[in-house]
């Protein structure tokens, strides 16, 4: 906690799945996903194939630390009376999520936010029962955010812009009586 207590600290840890970083993480994250139940070597090929496939990691990581960056900067002008540091955690590679939220007990407060938009009990509840004993009075859940107007509008724009690209056809004939603003 702050000694100036007119700042507040505030901190926001992003949960998420996680993905192998590389092909020599692919092992860790398999048997974490299988709860702690190595993998057989026909699966771990199977899975490394995949990843090989795709240039031996996900786009996953990379998408979320710059979500998680530009989170940090919004939430910063947005709260400039607080001090605000966005952390990530992943459910199934490292920094893993208990390991992340134990070093989190020095902040006025700490928000969660899960990058699983629709909230399930049942996948909530796998991302919160690891930051189950760490949480206290200070310590919220974003919970559903999936319906965002923000979110939504975002979708629709993008469907907008991405039909506004179709060549003008009898076929999509139909999509002209949608009102679409091309930019």
């Amino acid at each position: 906690m702050t000694e100036d207590k007119s700042t507040q600290e505030v901190c926001v840890l992003v949960l998420d799945y996680g993905s192998p970083r590389s092909l020599e993480d692919i092992e860790g994250y398999y048997t974490r996903i299988r709860r702690g139940h190595r993998p057989s070597e026909e699966e771990l090929q199977v899975l490394r194939h995949k990843y090989e496939r795709i240039g031996g990691q996900s786009r996953l990581m990379e998408s979320t630390a710059w979500q998680v960056e530009r989170l940090q900067e919004e939430l910063q002008q947005e709260l400039p009376g607080a001090k605000v540091t966005v952390v990530q955690a992943h459910k199934y590679i490292e920094p893993l999520i208990a390991d992340v939220a134990r070093e989190l007990k020095n902040y006025d407060a700490v928000v969660v936010l899960m990058m699983n938009p629709y909230g399930t009990d049942v996948l909530n509840g796998s991302y919160l029962e690891q930051i189950q004993s760490f949480r206290d009075t200070t310590w919220k859940v974003v919970q559903n955010w999936w319906d965002a107007p923000t979110l939504v509008q975002s979708w629709v724009d993008r469907v907008q812009e991405t039909m506004c690209t179709l060549p003008a056809t009898a076929e999509n004939r139909c999509m002209s009586l949608l009102p679409i603003v091309c930019h």
